[in-house]
């Protein structure tokens, strides 16, 4: 038995001694190996020596190489949250990884798959869970890289998922985000159109208090004025004059219960009010005709 095991360690030994005179290193021996599993299709397989390797030589340099191929092996398996997690390591251990850019770009695409659905085909996911996860990996792309080439885009789909999804504060406040951070940004032309149609969306058609409303019509003349060849902004005037005749609408109305009530102060108001914020209008023109002198 004892000499079973001497004659076992002489073998290492023997090979550890023939790995350094001829400059081979062991963790690139092993590395190839699990790139050979790689390029066969067992991707689990790659996995597990990939993540052996880190776990048994964690001062060899270059382990952040080996980290990315872990994530691009998950990928390769369509397991892309898994993947997401291990490029999200190359940030927090492997900070002297040379592109990291190209980590911001798969996990940016990655994204992109949960917030399209495609995800949902794959692994059957709803649709909340889709753009939670989109959402997450947005995040991580704007704090991993805030002027990077993915930013901005980033920042705008989670816009839009806040906005679908009505998550209106949280809308709000990327858009105000966005505007402080990228003054000069390509994309502040739909920013701002979305930041009236954000607020068009919390419109209560019903309700009289017309705070919202008020913000929209700001909001989509800001747009207006700011964009006159803007992409949106014939979407934009169309939505203003939703909301303007909204608006106009709720205070002829409320005037004519102040005059039912007798409070033709009231009412006068509310005329004065239209004819002063939206001249030059069918409703100023009817306010017009009502008011009392």
């Amino acid at each position: 038995m004892f000499s079973i095991l001497r004659n076992s360690l002489l073998c290492v030994c023997a090979a550890a001694s023939l790995c350094a005179e001829e400059g081979i290193n062991p963790v690139s021996q092993e590395y190839q190996k699990g790139m050979h599993f790689f390029d066969k299709g067992n991707y689990k397989k790659c996995v597990k020596i990939l993540k052996k390797i880190i776990k048994k030589n964690p001062n060899v340099t270059d382990l952040g190489r080996i980290q990315v191929q872990i994530g691009k092996t998950y990928e390769a398996m369509k397991k892309y949250k898994k993947a997401f997690k291990a490029y999200e390591v190359i940030f927090r251990k492997y900070l002297e990884y040379p592109n990291p850019e190209e980590i911001i770009e798969r996990e940016y695409q990655i994204a992109e798959k949960y917030s399209s659905g495609q995800i949902k085909k794959i692994l059957g996911m709803d649709f909340h869970e889709n753009n939670k996860t989109a959402l997450e990996i947005y995040d991580r792309v704007i704090k991993n890289a805030p002027f990077g080439p993915y930013a901005q885009p980033a920042f705008l789909k989670s816009i839009h998922i806040l906005i679908k999804t009505k998550q209106f504060k949280e809308a709000d406040e990327k858009i105000s985000l966005f505007k402080k951070a990228y003054e000069n940004s390509s994309h502040l032309d739909e920013i701002y159109y979305l930041d009236g149609y954000n607020e068009y969306l919390q419109i209560k058609r019903s309700d009289y208090d017309q705070t919202r409303t008020v913000r929209a019509v700001e909001k989509f003349r800001d747009y207006l004025k700011r964009y006159p060849t803007g992409e949106f902004y014939d979407k934009a005037k169309e939505l203003l004059h939703e909301v303007s005749k909204t608006k106009c609408e709720n205070d002829l109305k409320t005037a004519e219960f102040y005059l039912k009530q007798g409070n033709r102060e009231a009412a006068n108001k509310y005329y004065q009010s239209i004819i002063k914020d939206f001249p030059d209008t069918e409703w100023a023109n009817e306010a017009q005709k009502r008011l009392l002198g």
